[in-house]
């Protein structure tokens, strides 16, 4: 009997394409099928049950991995024969039979390979591997094998110089469709569950060919595999995850390396250049434009520097001339950075040419500032007014450049490069969700690239299973990370205030947007601009109290101040624990942790909250936050840090004012010049 077992993530239209290749296909023996389903949110599992009731179904509640799962579905297996199928593969018609067959006839054989092919016929190198030795390795890194693909020495990993229409025998099949018998599964202690993801394949296949079996790839049994299905929707880092099990690899197997001390010196450094290289890849755009912007920069002063000092003076240009302006343009280059982050030009619109003409414009006058009070950078205002005049003209003139190509197809840019379009995500998976996601991506104004739904529990009653689902809520960071989401959409059934903030919280140094759709313009919390398309409105919400550049200013002033305070009050606080008691208090935090703050036993609160600046300086409370309660209460779940100050301790006592709403009225407008206010009032009881 042969036992087909297939891994499950969030791929039901493939799989169900994956059994029906299955079930068409010349198959002479019994053959049983075992789906292990690794929490799949895109109701994989309720298509398996509803249209493959025959099916065994492993249903696990959360994600264990693909060597786990495996070896869940080979423990109940029944067959003698195991094939392990990608649920993103086509079998053709003969190729189970064909590996079974070449399984039987050949006891020493230990494992069959299917050629894996693309969906446009091309040949998926790993179908056929050898082990990554040092040597190997090195070829990859340096594209050697790609250059020499024919070549036995560089292009021994893939196997590329031998004849793919051959039975090869070779050191590794592709996992995405590798036959086995079971007996062997069982001398191998089957899969090495401390792979979560990538290279569990390669290393069973390493353990089979160690103990003395042959490894094949057959090439006339033929998968076509729609690579990387599975992966498109993990709420993880799959390139950290691939190394991390790359490093594993090699070290499990570092007894087939000579000198392995060394070896792995170099076995390090390429895994971590290959990792580099993979981020540099994934965020090519945002490089280019940051590089972009930085030879205009750069250029700008050397043309303004050579101009002015030419013309005005007569004064040709050299290096010296440049070394005395480097320090304006280290500066500008400063002011640059920290106003784009601001304004987030580098992680959310790439060609938003408003955007960089703002930065260009706020750069400028900041510079400007400097140059006024700082006599080191103040070398010549004249070089600086030219260069920011170039940086206002070219730095948003690429960007327009790079729309009009696109708009004229003059681009290789892909359809839904994030350079031209907001990448969204539609919270909830019901009708009206969906809904609101085909209007989005039929709007003529601006480019929306409906990424997916997010599942969200209270629209589950309300699911549309052909809604395209993308995660579920609480893997809403990873989501966003991964798909690089611009916006993310909330429709007004979802829309609440309580929501709405849980939500900023969980989004802190993430560069997204929130946009609310609404049928009125009545706002719970949030700050917004309406933007009509068709037949709803976005609005934009904003609380800045979570905003990344606001966070990190308020932490700057809490320890900036908390410090000063404590160096200028230093040479009294012997005294102070002299003459008065030391307390403590234990208050909720924001995280649901318990604070112990000390303090002084004095009616004077200048002095009583001196200790309390340490909490500040180490960043347990903030000057300026949210009440601070007691642990005697039930925890009461608080919006943020609790304060030394803050709107709900500077307002009389009033049983029928609910402090809460001074909370939030707190995060909607919080700034620091509104922290200082707030500092002021309660210092001069007003």
């Amino acid at each position: 009997m042969l036992s087909i077992i297939i891994i499950s993530y969030n791929v039901k239209s493939y799989l169900r394409q994956c059994l029906k290749s299955i079930y068409n296909s010349n198959i002479d023996i019994p053959f049983e099928i075992i789906i292990v389903d690794n929490d799949s949110f895109d109701h994989s599992t309720e298509m398996i049950e509803n249209e493959f009731k025959e099916i065994t179904l492993i249903k696990n509640k959360q994600n264990y991995g693909f060597s786990k799962a495996v070896n869940q579905g080979v423990d109940i297996a029944k067959g003698d024969f195991i094939c392990l199928l990608n649920p993103d593969a086509l079998v053709e018609n003969r190729t189970l039979a064909i590996l079974h067959k070449y399984l039987v006839n050949n006891n020493n054989t230990g494992i069959v390979g299917a050629k894996v092919v693309n969906p446009d016929g091309s040949l998926q190198l790993a179908s056929k591997r050898s082990f990554p030795t040092f040597l190997i390795g090195f070829s990859k890194l340096l594209g050697l094998d790609k250059l020499f693909p024919k070549s036995k020495l560089f292009g021994k990993y893939n196997n590329t110089f031998s004849n793919e229409n051959e039975i090869t025998e070779v050191d590794a099949v592709s996992g995405s469709c590798m036959m086995f018998h079971k007996n062997i599964y069982q001398q191998m202690d089957g899969f090495d569950e401390s792979f979560f993801l990538y290279f569990e394949d390669t290393d069973f296949c390493t353990r089979v060919k160690d103990a003395g079996y042959k490894i094949l790839f057959i090439p006339k049994a033929i998968i076509i595999h729609y690579k990387g299905e599975s992966h498109k929707y993990a709420p993880f880092d799959t390139i950290r995850i691939f190394h991390k099990s790359m490093t594993f690899f090699f070290k499990k197997h570092s007894h087939k390396f000579k000198f392995w001390p060394i070896s792995w010196l170099f076995i390090r450094v390429g895994i971590k250049l290959h990792l580099l290289n993979s981020y540099i890849q994934k965020n090519s755009l945002k490089i280019i434009s940051l590089t972009l912007d930085t030879i205009i920069i750069m250029n700008s002063f050397l043309f303004s520097i050579y101009t002015w000092y030419y013309f005005n003076y007569n004064i040709q240009f050299d290096y010296s001339l440049l070394i005395k302006h480097f320090p304006l343009i280290i500066c500008y280059f400063i002011v640059w950075f920290f106003t784009a982050l601001k304004f987030k030009i580098y992680s959310k619109r790439l060609t938003s040419y408003g955007r960089s003409f703002a930065v260009c414009l706020i750069t400028f006058f900041i510079t400007t500032v400097f140059v006024y009070y700082i006599s080191i950078i103040a070398y010549s205002r004249v070089v600086l007014i030219l260069s920011s005049l170039i940086c206002g003209i070219f730095i948003p003139a690429w960007r327009v450049i790079a729309i009009l190509l696109y708009k004229n197809r003059r681009t290789r840019f892909s359809q839904h490069s994030p350079l031209f379009t907001q990448n969204i995500a539609v919270f909830g998976i019901g009708k009206d969700s969906q809904l609101i996601g085909e209007l989005l991506i039929n709007s003529p104004s601006i480019d929306f690239n409906l990424i997916g739904h997010i599942d969200f529990g209270l629209d589950s009653n309300n699911s549309n299973t052909d809604v395209k689902i993308i995660g579920r809520e609480e893997d809403l960071t990873e989501i966003i990370q991964k798909h690089n989401i611009n916006e993310l959409i909330i429709p007004e059934k979802i829309y609440s205030g309580n929501f709405l903030i849980n939500l900023f919280k969980s989004l802190k140094g993430l560069n997204v947007s929130v946009k609310y759709v609404s049928s009125n313009e009545n706002m719970l919390i949030g700050k917004g601009i309406t933007t009509e398309l068709g037949l709803i409105k976005l609005i934009d919400l904003d609380i800045p109290l979570f905003e990344g550049f606001n966070l990190k200013s308020k932490r700057v002033f809490d320890i900036l101040f908390s410090l000063t305070l404590i160096i200028t009050t230093l040479p009294f606080q012997f005294f102070l624990y002299l003459i008065f008691p030391l307390n403590l208090k234990s208050i909720w935090g924001d995280r649901n942790t318990q604070l112990n703050l000390k303090y002084f036993n004095s009616s004077i609160s200048l002095i009583r909250n001196i200790p309390t600046l340490y909490s500040i300086l180490n960043g347990d409370i903030s000057f300026v936050g949210c009440r601070q309660i007691s642990t005697e209460f039930s925890s009461p779940n608080l919006m943020f840090k609790p304060g030394l100050t803050g709107l709900g301790h500077i307002k009389s006592p009033n049983k029928k004012r609910d402090l809460n709403l001074f909370d939030e009225y707190y995060i909607q407008n919080q700034s620091l010049l509104f922290d200082l206010e707030i500092i002021l009032k309660s210092m001069l009881k007003i």
